[in-house]
């Protein structure tokens, strides 16, 4: 019989001698926005509305990706994982915009 691994645990002490690696940045889908939106608008209502207390959180980078139809724009956002529960939470964006984990592209069907 196979016995479940333990679960890791991740450490939070501020204080120590040791250093942990950098973490990656976190990827999130932004979609349904209008057509015109660019990476630098996104990046500005990031910006303006994160309200993370601690210390300025970084938009690392905005990329436009590509739609199925041109009725409305779809991004890629590199951010710091400190920003991830503000950004995924629905009341952070207008009412409308989906936002989601980005799990990488799909793959175009002519492959």
């Amino acid at each position: 019989m196979h016995m479940p691994r333990p679960r890791a645990v991740v450490g939070t002490a501020k204080s120590s001698s040791l250093s942990a690696a950098k973490a990656r940045p976190a990827e999130i889908f932004v979609t349904r926005l209008g057509p015109d939106t660019q990476p630098k608008d996104v990046e500005s209502y990031l910006r303006d509305n994160l309200s993370n207390g601690r210390s300025p959180v970084r938009t690392l980078s905005c990329e436009n990706l590509p739609t199925k139809f041109d009725t409305y724009s779809s991004f890629r956002v590199l951010i710091d994982n400190d920003a991830v529960p503000e950004i995924l939470s629905p009341a952070f964006w207008p009412c409308g915009v989906l936002v989601r984990r980005f799990h990488g592209r799909r793959p175009s069907a002519t492959q």
